[in-house]
């Protein structure tokens, strides 16, 4: 068993934990900052539905925090989440990042203007130009 991910770009990663240092905090214990969960806990052919290699845009739209885990809410029009609330696990300490569903379904502080991160969809290290970023915001935006 395994799980299908959208896989940030080195540039979200970077993106991503500065804006959470700023906004949320220092992380605690462990971090993770590098992907949104599509669909957990699945077999060896879950990957053949899947658009794989395509690029996404993310947008964080929330966060939540506690003292065991840090974690944004992501909007992703282009590549649902079976999550009730996808997200990304920024970090956790003594808990598994799987431990963030049950943190966010609880409460999440919502955001305006959060930064476009940007990923591949089962892609491990995107490669994302200019050009790919413009055309997977214009993808989210126009399916929002």
């Amino acid at each position: 068993m395994g799980f299908t991910a959208v896989f940030l770009d080195d540039d979200s990663k970077d993106v991503l934990r500065q804006w959470a240092k700023e906004n949320i905090g220092n992380p605690i214990g462990r971090i993770h900052a590098e992907h949104m969960t599509i669909n957990g806990n699945v077999g060896k052919n879950a990957r053949e539905s899947l658009p794989v290699g395509k690029i996404v845009a993310l947008r964080v739209i929330g966060y939540a925090k506690d003292k065991v885990c840090q974690a944004v809410v992501v909007s992703c029009p282009a590549q649902p989440s079976v999550n009730s609330v996808p997200h990304i696990t920024i970090s956790t300490n003594g808990v598994q990042p799987s431990y963030s569903n049950q943190l966010l379904e609880r409460h999440y502080k919502p955001v305006e203007d959060g930064p476009w991160l940007f990923g591949g969809v089962e892609d491990h290290n995107p490669k994302v130009t200019p050009a790919v970023r413009e055309t997977a915001i214009a993808e989210a935006t126009q399916r929002q």
